[in-house]
């Protein structure tokens, strides 16, 4: 399942929505997480509850006293076998130089541990922490080196990934992202027959694009600010959790769309921001990972998917004596975008493309 953004949240003044399974939730306890621990040398009395979703997410100092991430996944939210398959892909990245934040190992030598619980599993791994600060947007929106630096550490990662071939002995197991939206949908969509034709046939149209090497790859599907830390030099980039096998245009299309959907100004402003971020986000990702412009102009879908995603997510974690007037209004505009085929915000992708192309001519080693 996808995340909400905890400062989404926030901006409706209604705290932190729980996403975690119930299920996981009572299998959850302290001998589970202190063994956890032990199992990957970490101090127990340094463990701290960080902000989690699907998963139990702790801060912990290792064995040397270093600051490190201890993730526990529930059995019933991945498999072992997909945990494994995330990790072999971070661990490829991390070796090629990408700024991620490598899983690092047990004191058995394993990436992943399972304890074992009334029949069901936790899968721990532990992560370097990230290097750097959070970021939030609305107190960035001239920051043009963050956009810049942004969209060259996506880049990196999808000029790597397709160069990525899985350990022999793993299969490839994490899942295509559009047969997983096609499953959320029937869960989660209300039944509202205009929102869901418009979503099925967004849906089809997504899913018959050509799947090339040089579009289609693992991503990590989720690169909104919430997910990485930035030094001011490099974005440090985490939580591939809800990594997939997805068009790489999709992990362009989520910066922009977190970026402006809860934008407080007029629409000329959000206008202009919206286009000056995709500007420097291409400046930066061009060099790295280039992409011609009809796959640039493809955003306008994927902002749309994003839509329909949010859409459904929110009508299954809101129940309806939960809804506030400032809900409901959320609820409305992103119902009329999707209704109405309109994407969170109207881009002129040529001019962007242009202008990046400029400085990716700039950038590139002549000859």
């Amino acid at each position: 399942m996808m995340k909400i953004l905890n400062y989404e949240i926030d901006s409706f003044n209604e705290g932190t929505v729980e996403l975690m399974k119930k299920e996981a939730k009572k299998y959850f306890t302290d001998e589970i997480l202190h063994k956890g621990a032990e199992l990957f040398s970490a101090d127990k009395t340094s463990l701290t509850e960080l902000a989690g979703f699907e998963n139990f997410i702790y801060g912990v100092h290792n064995n040397i006293n270093q600051e490190a991430i201890l993730r526990f996944c529930h059995s019933s939210h991945r498999s072992g076998e997909q945990i494994e398959a995330e990790l072999d892909w971070l661990r490829y990245l991390e070796s090629e130089g990408a700024a991620v934040c490598a899983p690092l190992p047990s004191r058995n030598g394993r990436l992943m541990e399972e304890i074992k619980t009334d029949g069901t599993s936790f899968f721990v791994s532990m992560f370097e922490k990230a290097r750097g600060q959070a970021v939030k947007i609305p107190e960035n929106r001239n920051n043009l080196n963050l956009f810049f630096d942004w969209g060259k550490a996506v880049g990196e990662l999808h000029r790597l990934t397709g160069k990525y071939k899985p350990s022999p002995s793993l299969p490839a197991l994490r899942e295509d992202y559009m047969e997983m939206s096609s499953k959320m949908f029937a869960d989660f969509m209300p039944q509202e027959p205009d929102v869901r034709n418009k979503t099925y046939e967004l849906i089809s149209r997504i899913s018959a694009l050509p799947k090339t090497e040089n579009v289609y790859g693992l991503t990590h599907t989720d690169l909104h600010s919430g997910n990485f830390f930035y030094d001011y030099s490099r974005l440090w980039i985490f939580d591939f959790d809800d990594c997939a096998y997805h068009y790489f245009i999709h992990d362009l299309a989520m910066p922009l769309y977190y970026s402006v959907w809860m934008f407080e100004g007029t629409t000329e402003e959000r206008n202009t921001f919206s286009e000056q971020f995709l500007t420097e986000f291409l400046k930066g990702y061009l060099p790295e990972n280039y992409l011609p412009l009809e796959e640039i102009e493809k955003i306008s879908l994927f902002l749309k998917l994003r839509d329909c995603d949010l859409y459904g997510i929110l009508h299954h974690e809101w129940e309806p004596e939960d809804l506030t007037e400032q809900r409901k209004k959320v609820l409305q505009n992103i119902r009329e975008r999707i209704v109405n085929e309109s994407p969170v915000v109207n881009l002129p992708y040529d001019k962007i493309y242009n202008h990046a192309m400029e400085e990716r001519g700039k950038r590139m080693p002549s000859g």
